[in-house]
């Protein structure tokens, strides 16, 4: 599977292709492991909630600010 984000962050379920693959692949038991392989992209599990893709999209930039960086403290001092 390959998916491209346009914009800087984004929020995919992926759920109905990883259903589907594996429905085609006839495995019935057992683990599927989805693995990202980009370093600054990330897979989760959780519900399709827009609330929470909302708080997602909120939190890190409280965390660490993308833009303006004028706003960030340097820290240590």
């Amino acid at each position: 599977m390959w998916f491209n984000v346009p914009l800087r962050r984004g929020f995919i379920s992926i759920t109905p292709q990883v259903k589907k693959c594996l429905h085609e692949s006839g495995i019935q038991e057992g683990l599927c492991l989805i693995s990202p392989m980009h370093i600054a992209s990330s897979v989760f599990i959780n519900y399709d909630e827009r609330g929470l893709h909302q708080d997602y999209e909120v939190w890190p930039e409280r965390l660490a600010r993308h833009a303006p960086v004028s706003q960030c403290r340097p820290r240590g001092r």
